[in-house]
Order: structure tokens, then C-alpha cells, then sequence
């Protein structure tokens, strides 16, 4: 018979579980980032990051930005 009790424990022996799995999953990684032994980006990943239409847009909202610039300081020193 499971009573309450009985409940209780089991679920807080999941919730331990869990968090030294977590736990464990943490040192890992860390073990794998000291030891140099985890791989960059393959380069499918760079070619989805960095396609020519998000260069482009990056460029553009470059270029727009810096156009803005010199047209504020154009204005500040015609102003002044």
C-alpha cells in the first residue's frame, strides 16, 4: 500500500535524480570545454548563419546607421 507518505519520497527521489543528472551533465560539459575538446561550428552551421542575404541586411543597417551619423554631425556643424 502507498500512502502519502510513500509519494512524497518518490518524488523527492525523482527531484534528486534529476538534479545530479544535471549536475553531472554541467561537470561534463565544463570537462569537455577544459580539455579542448569540443568541436567549433561545423560549416552547415556557418553557412546558415552567415548566408549573403544576412550579410546583406547586416551591411545595409551598417550603412544606414553610419549614413545617419554623418548627417547629424553634417547638421551640428551647419547649426553651430
Amino acid at each position: 500500500m502507498i500512502d502519502h507518505q510513500g509519494r512524497n519520497d518518490k518524488t523527492a527521489d525523482a527531484a534528486a535524480k534529476a538534479a545530479e543528472d544535471a549536475e553531472d551533465a554541467a561537470i561534463d560539459a565544463e570537462a569537455l570545454i577544459d580539455n579542448d575538446e569540443v568541436d567549433g561550428p561545423s560549416s552547415t552551421e556557418y553557412s546558415v548563419a552567415f548566408t549573403p542575404r544576412n550579410l546583406a541586411v547586416g551591411f545595409a543597417i551598417v550603412a544606414g546607421l553610419v549614413a545617419f551619423a554623418a548627417r547629424r554631425r553634417r547638421r551640428s556643424r551647419q547649426d553651430g
